[in-house]
């Protein structure tokens, strides 16, 4: 973790390093996606948003990074994914809850 926002009471932004925490993710991108070499994280963060109740309502994950594949050559990828959480079941709450 590079840093930790509060933006509101409940919205937090953490920065990650993205050459750090993208190991796995970077060797499955250059295997799966064809890439001529590992991709460069430029940046990398994740926007939690929690409940009243501080169980999570919205994760939202951001990614810039550099590729270069065969065909393409280099680009500048941009990249986001968001989970929503409609609802939380009791046995969710409970092993949340006893963390």
């Amino acid at each position: 973790i590079i840093s930790v926002t509060k933006e509101d009471r409940n919205t937090y932004t953490i920065v990650l390093d993205g050459e750090v925490v993208g190991t796995n993710n970077k060797i499955n991108m250059k295997r799966i996606g064809g890439l001529k070499d590992y991709p460069t994280f430029e940046s990398l963060s994740m926007r939690v948003t929690l409940g009243e109740d501080f169980f999570p309502i919205e994760i939202r994950l951001n990614a810039k990074y550099k590729v270069s594949m065969a065909l393409v050559g280099n680009a500048n990828c941009n990249q986001e994914y968001v989970v929503t959480f409609r609802a939380l079941s009791e046995a969710g709450r409970s092993i949340l809850e006893n963390i």
